[in-house]
């Protein structure tokens, strides 16, 4: 009796094992959704003995995508990023990421196969190749109190299905030591959330470069087609531009232990930021709108290098040719700074993550984008219900 106690004991373990081997670290979640294509990607748990891929569909998830490398399909990895091409624009469909276990060789190869897991069906849809409007929410400097971004939304009555698109702003992350950082604090939730259906983008903050495993932040999102970190996209009648503006102090300071080069990396896209200001792209949309982490002008007593960096380098350009507003965060205090002569373009700064009465002006804030054929609506919406500033631009 007692040693089939055992044996049930270990089939029960080994069972476990095996079924802990084929987990999603993460719900899938959408990057880059154009009118034609998109990118699905998530982060398994366990052991990296797996091959994954996306079935999809309109009527049913009949179709399958792989991600692939050099002639390869991918596999023996935790990180899938598969891009399903020649979607249809406005279109619904409804998708599924599958997950199989490789369990030894055969010879080299040939294979065995163990469990297959797979997620929830989700839904998205293609936005028109033609829309004259869009709508999103823009999150920043939440610092790893992921709790925030729901509870503001809940608070203002927002939803995240009227979204086009969800956008961070830079500190969402206080550091990044290691990859539960990311996955605990950041695509974990937001994934369950809302990016199983309505994309997000993303731009690093100062806080996203800070500690080993900051090295890692783009195998686990996609900034652009190539993943540079600064990049454009068109999304209704709006001409997006992010920027990267890297650390906030001198790169030779102390606390970066002779690591960083966000100097020449901010100094690096000014030539490529004069080309998307000059872009048909940007011509032909209603409205061209910037987001950078780092603002023009601090808000606040304080200004650090980077505030002072970015201004020599592209305020320049944004005013040679003209954008109409640029949000940024960083200070932790929510506000707008109204065009004057030093700059021809209203920046709109959101709040920070403080919550007590004494901070009440740094407090976290959602900001709310909306265009219509010619018209422009920004709203700053903060913890106390308040709204800390409004924008409306006709053309």
């Amino acid at each position: 009796m007692k040693k089939q106690i055992v044996i049930l004991l270990f089939l029960l373990i080994n069972s476990c094992i095996i079924n802990a081997a084929v987990q999603f670290a993460t719900q899938p979640y959408l990057q880059n959704l154009t009118p034609t294509s998109v990118t699905v990607m998530w982060v398994t748990s366990g052991s990296e003995k797996l091959t994954g891929w996306v079935e999809y569909g309109t009527d049913s998830c009949s179709m399958k995508a792989y991600e692939y490398d050099h002639g390869l399909k991918q596999a023996f990895r935790k990180i899938y990023r598969v891009k399903l091409d020649g979607l249809r624009p406005g279109t619904r469909y409804q998708y599924r990421a599958v997950i199989r276990e490789i369990t030894g060789f055969v010879g080299n190869t040939s294979l065995t196969w163990g469990d297959t897991s797979q997620t929830d069906v989700y839904y998205f849809t293609t936005p028109e190749e033609t829309a004259a409007h869009t709508q999103c929410v823009i999150f920043n400097d939440v610092h790893s109190n992921e709790q925030y971004v729901d509870s503001l939304m809940t608070l203002h009555g927002l939803s995240f299905n009227d979204m086009d698109f969800v956008f961070f702003n830079g500190d969402m992350l206080n550091a990044i030591p290691s990859e539960n950082e990311i996955l605990q604090h950041f695509l974990a939730p937001y994934s369950s959330l809302f990016a199983s259906q309505i994309p997000f983008y993303s731009v690093r903050g100062n806080h996203e470069y800070r500690n080993k495993y900051a090295r890692h932040w783009f195998d686990y999102v996609q900034t652009g087609d190539d993943n540079r970190g600064y990049y454009s996209f068109s999304k209704g009648n709006v001409f997006f531009i992010v920027l990267d503006t890297g650390e906030d102090k001198e790169d030779s300071h102390s606390e970066y232990n002779g690591l960083l080069d966000t100097e020449a990396y901010r100094a690096s896209q000014v030539s490529w930021l004069e080309e998307q200001l000059t872009s048909d792209a940007g011509k032909q949309a209603a409205f061209t709108i910037v987001f950078m982490h780092i603002p023009f002008y601090s808000n606040t007593s304080i200004e650090r290098y980077a505030v002072g960096d970015t201004r020599r380098l592209f305020l320049p350009l944004m005013n040679k040719y003209g954008v109409d507003v640029v949000i940024s965060g960083h200070t932790h205090k929510a506000g707008i700074i109204n065009a004057d002569d030093t700059h021809s373009f209203p920046i709109v700064i959101g709040g920070g993550k403080d919550i007590n009465e004494e901070k009440k002006p740094y407090c976290p804030t959602v900001i709310t984008l909306k265009t219509t054929a010619d018209s422009l609506f920004v709203n700053i919406l903060d913890w106390y219900s308040e709204n800390r500033g409004s924008l409306n631009i006709s053309k």
